[in-house]
C-alpha cells in the first residue's frame, strides 16, 4: 500500500514539474492569431495594453479585418485619451442618431477637429474606413506645417509609383504624413501607397501608435485645450503666462509651502536639510493645474540665528532647491522664505524690540510663503516640469 502511495505521489510531481518546465516555453501573446514575427506586433501589442484597442471573443485580433468609420473614431478617441470628454458642441448627421453605439465618440472625433461628415450631412459610420482617410484623420490631430501639392508630390514620387491615383484632397496629407513617419510601408505593396483600399486593423494601429507620439509633441488646437489638467479649486496664481501647451510661474511669485517637520532656531544650524509639501493644488485664475496638491518640496536652512536675551532676535532664511511631483519628476525648485518673530500682541513686539530674544518657531504643517528666484515652465498635458 505504502508502495503504491509512494509511485502515485511520483507521478504527482512529475506532471507538476512537466506542466511547469513547458509553461516556461510557451510563448505567450495578446492575441491567438498573431505572434512577433507579424509586422505590426509591437503597434498593436502597446494599444492593446493602453487599452486603445481589444481582441475578439474568441481571443483573435483579426489584423488583415476592415474597420468601419464608427470603429475607428473610437479608436483615435481611445488612442488620445479622450473617451470620457463632455462635448461642448453637438453636430448632427442624419444617419447617426443619438442611440447609436458609437455615437458620442463619433461627436468627439469630430469636435477634435480629427474627422468630417461629408457635405450632405452624413457620417457614414458603417462605411469601411480607407488608408486616405486614416492617414488625413491622423494628420488632421496635428497642428503642421502649410505644404503645397507640388511640394506633396516630390516628396511622395521618391517613394512611391501610384501618386498619381491620390486624390488631390488626400495628397496634402500623406504628404506631411510621409514627411513625418507617419506612414507605415505595409510588407507586399511593393513600393505603392494604394490609399483607395481598405484600411485593415493592423494598418491602423500602426498610424495610431505614431499619432498618439506626435500627439504628444504638435497636437491640434482642440486637443491641445482638451489634454490640459484642470482643478476644481485650489491656490490661485496670479499672472501665469502661457505659451501654447506650456504655463509660467514667474519669477518672484509666492508658493505656500507646508513643513514636513518643526523647525527653530534654537535647534537648527545653517544649511540643515529640511522637507515640506504643497498643501494644495496650485492652479491658474482658469483653474488649470499647475503644480499638484502634496509635491513635495526639499531645501535646507540657509541661514539660521539663534534668538538671544538683549541682543537679538532669531533669524530663519529657508532655501528649497526640488520638487518632486506625482508623475514621478524631481525637477529644482529654487525658492526663498525668510521667517520672522511673530508677536501676540503690538506690547509685546515692543518689548521684543528693546530687549531682544524673539525665537522663532514653524511648527510641522505649518505653511509658509516661498518666494520663487526663477521661473517655473510646466506643461499643462503632462504636468512636467520643463526647463528652457
Amino acid at each position: 500500500m505504502l508502495k503504491v502511495m509512494k509511485n502515485n505521489l511520483r507521478k504527482i510531481l512529475l506532471s507538476f514539474f512537466i506542466f511547469f518546465v513547458s509553461s516556461l516555453f510557451i510563448n505567450v501573446y495578446a492575441f491567438n492569431d498573431m505572434d512577433k514575427t507579424h509586422w505590426a506586433y509591437n503597434y498593436i501589442n502597446q494599444l492593446e495594453k493602453d487599452g486603445v484597442v481589444v481582441g475578439y471573443p474568441d481571443g483573435n485580433y483579426r489584423p488583415e479585418q476592415f474597420v468601419t468609420r464608427a470603429e475607428f473614431a473610437t479608436m483615435v478617441v481611445k488612442a488620445l485619451n479622450q473617451g470620457n470628454y463632455e462635448v461642448s458642441e453637438i453636430t448632427n448627421f442624419s444617419d447617426v442618431d443619438t442611440g447609436f453605439w458609437g455615437y458620442d465618440n463619433i461627436q468627439r472625433a469630430v469636435y477634435l477637429d480629427v474627422m468630417k461628415g461629408l457635405p450632405n450631412g452624413t457620417f457614414l459610420p458603417q462605411n469601411h474606413i480607407s488608408k486616405a482617410q486614416a492617414i488625413a484623420i491622423v494628420v488632421s490631430s496635428l497642428k503642421t506645417d502649410d505644404m503645397t501639392e507640388s511640394e506633396a508630390k516630390s516628396i511622395l514620387n521618391n517613394s512611391y509609383s501610384d501618386v498619381e491615383n491620390v486624390e488631390s484632397w488626400a495628397l496634402i496629407p500623406t504628404g506631411k504624413a510621409k514627411s513625418m513617419g507617419l506612414i507605415v510601408d505595409v510588407p507586399g505593396f511593393d513600393g505603392k501607397l494604394a490609399l483607395n483600399e481598405n484600411a485593415t486593423r493592423a494598418e491602423l494601429a500602426a498610424y495610431l501608435s505614431n499619432m498618439i507620439e506626435w500627439t504628444k509633441k504638435i497636437p491640434n488646437e482642440k486637443i491641445e485645450e482638451t489634454m490640459k489638467r484642470k482643478a476644481d479649486n485650489g491656490y490661485v496664481v496670479q499672472g501665469v503666462q502661457f505659451d501654447g501647451k506650456y504655463a509660467i510661474i514667474p519669477k518672484g511669485t509666492l508658493l505656500p509651502v507646508a513643513m514636513n517637520q518643526k523647525v527653530s532656531t534654537q535647534t537648527f544650524k545653517n544649511t540643515q536639510e529640511l522637507g515640506g509639501y504643497l498643501p494644495q493644488n496650485i492652479i491658474s485664475e482658469d483653474y488649470y493645474l499647475l503644480l499638484d496638491e502634496k509635491s513635495q518640496i526639499y531645501g535646507q536652512s540657509l541661514q539660521v540665528k539663534k534668538a538671544w536675551l538683549f541682543i537679538r532676535n532669531g533669524k530663519l532664511v529657508i532655501e528649497t532647491r526640488n520638487i518632486r511631483t506625482p508623475i514621478p519628476q524631481v525637477s529644482y525648485f529654487w525658492a526663498l522664505s525668510e521667517q520672522y518673530p511673530t508677536y501676540k500682541s503690538s506690547f509685546t513686539e515692543f518689548l521684543r524690540k528693546i530687549f531682544k530674544g524673539a525665537k522663532i518657531e514653524v511648527q510641522k504643517d505649518e505653511v509658509i510663503n516661498v518666494k520663487l528666484l526663477e521661473d517655473i515652465r510646466i506643461d499643462l498635458t503632462t504636468g512636467k516640469i520643463v526647463h528652457y
